[in-house]
């Protein structure tokens, strides 16, 4: 099996990238504390040194590297912009350079943030970050284009179960239903979100066909944060009734977020021939997964 080396290791996606790929990829991360993943084998690094981490990517020998790791706090990486470079940023080039001299694809992961603009953004639209998080995404996806020929640009925005100590918007829906509190759910913000499993799915296929270039992993439909709450309520028989609609102003947000963020799949559905199930059918999937206990494997 090929060997697929994950910073972030101990995050939402690595987690469930470790459980759907555990019979495809042998798969390695990179974490800043211990590791209780039984699917991946772990490597604790200071992410700071340079040296520390060339010799772990040497050891390993990875044939490709997933760069997850990132502060996906929006608000934190406002109120502190230079941690947010150092890690968003500065981290990404250490660890394209590292990818560059020892030959390895890059597989970086951005944002739907890095839009703006009410259009059906395609991949080469002109970006638009307005808050440092997206920013220094975008600017970690000019470096990678500018320094590496073999790499892959993944920019999403996925849902799904995630391990307790990892934020989750599905996580965060289904726990309050289930303790009968009411919770507040914006709805003017659009975006097109896809599930995870879909996510890792699409991303295996355009691995398996050697893939170059930037990508949109997306869902077809347009949906508000409210009208997603909606559906995840449904599909795991939750009182709808506890959802109430906000505006995205109600919030005291430190940093400014982009009210439209749809992401034109159109390449993706081109490059590996497939028809993206509706939203509504993704959700479905996620909850048959946790009747059956597949998650009873992440680090809960």
């Amino acid at each position: 099996m090929d060997k697929i080396l994950l910073t972030g290791g101990s995050g939402f996606l690595s987690s469930n990238w470790s459980l759907d790929t555990r019979n495809i990829f042998s798969n390695y991360a990179l974490v800043r504390s211990k590791n209780r993943n039984k699917f991946l084998k772990s490597f604790k690094v200071n992410l700071r040194d340079n040296k520390e981490i060339t010799q772990v990517f040497k050891n390993i020998k990875p044939k490709i590297v997933i760069h997850t790791a990132a502060i996906t706090d929006v608000d934190r990486c406002e109120v502190n912009k230079r941690l947010s470079e150092k890690v968003n940023f500065q981290l990404t080039k250490k660890i394209c350079n590292i990818c560059k001299k020892e030959k390895i694809k890059l597989i970086f992961i951005s944002t739907d943030q890095v839009f703006s603009q009410k259009k059906k953004n395609t991949e080469n639209f002109r970006k638009s970050p307005i808050n440092f998080y997206s920013l220094h995404k975008s600017m970690s996806e000019d470096y990678i284009k500018k320094n590496l020929r073999d790499y892959l640009i993944i920019r999403t925005n996925f849902f799904g179960v995630a391990p307790k100590n990892k934020k989750s918007f599905l996580n965060f829906v289904k726990h309050n239903l289930e303790k009968g509190r009411k919770i507040y759910l914006i709805e003017d913000l659009v975006h097109n979100p896809i599930s995870i499993h879909y996510l890792i799915k699409y991303l295996i296929f355009l691995i398996k066909r050697n893939s170059i270039g930037t990508f949109h992993i997306s869902s077809n439909e347009k949906i508000t944060k409210h009208e997603l709450g909606i559906k995840i309520s449904k599909v795991f028989s939750l009182n709808k009734n506890l959802i109430e609609k906000c505006k995205l102003s109600s919030f005291s947000f430190k940093a400014k977020r982009p009210k439209y963020m749809f992401l034109n799949n159109n390449k993706l559905k081109k490059t590996i021939k497939i028809i993206i199930p509706s939203i509504q059918k993704q959700l479905r999937d996620i909850s048959n997964k946790f009747n059956k206990g597949y998650y009873k494997n992440l680090i809960f």
